[in-house]
């Protein structure tokens, strides 16, 4: 839903994705395998710092994503994206928690406005998960009575804050981004240290 809003809006660069999805793909086939295979329990502080730090990054670096400074593909921005695009695809496809964050702050390094690296976000995580979910389903690793509870709730809250951000711009994403990246930091922590 929000991958449509805004595509429909035109706040996405889809020259630059359509050279990048299949890095996201590749990433999330490959993470998601592994988390098949492997306990994701020990990533747990390593994904609080990161988020600390992508919560440091949006609240100090003021002009990051205020404005677009985007010129086109040169091939280091490629070279970039792909890696971006590759390695948050397969971490998206492993764990998850703050890929929309990661990816939002990768894509205005690039020197997209944060409307716009919201859109090309939107994309990319649409394109983890929906691999991650045909592995899971494949694999027999779904609650599905959570999941459709849960993925109702999602939609809706996709609809409305999509067409939000689209019309608020940057400050309001820059903003929204930041307390949601604080709420996911403070609910990590409190998991890891058993307190919920």
């Amino acid at each position: 839903m929000s991958a449509w809003q805004f595509w429909r809006a035109g706040k996405i660069n889809q020259d630059l994705l359509k050279k990048i999805l299949p890095c996201t793909f590749i990433g999330a086939v490959i993470g998601c395998l592994v988390m098949l295979h492997l306990s994701s329990e020990w990533l747990q502080p390593i994904i609080i710092i990161a988020l600390i730090a992508a919560a440091v990054i949006v609240f100090t670096q003021r002009r990051l994503g205020a404005v677009s400074t985007y010129c086109g593909a040169t091939k280091g921005k490629l070279l970039a994206a792909a890696a971006m695009a590759l390695g948050i695809g397969f971490y998206d496809g492993f764990i998850g928690p703050g890929t929309g964050t990661f990816l939002i702050i990768g894509f205005a390094a690039l020197g997209f406005d944060f409307v716009t690296a919201a859109g090309n976000a939107k994309i990319l995580n649409l394109m983890s998960n929906l691999t991650a979910f045909v592995l899971l389903v494949a694999s027999g690793k779904i609650l599905y009575v959570y999941g459709v509870a849960m993925a109702v709730c999602i939609f809706a809250g996709a609809y409305f804050g999509s067409r939000l951000a689209i019309r608020r711009g940057t400050g309001f994403v820059r903003l929204v981004m930041l307390a949601v990246t604080v709420a996911l930091i403070g609910k990590l922590g409190l998991s890891y240290f058993g307190i919920v």
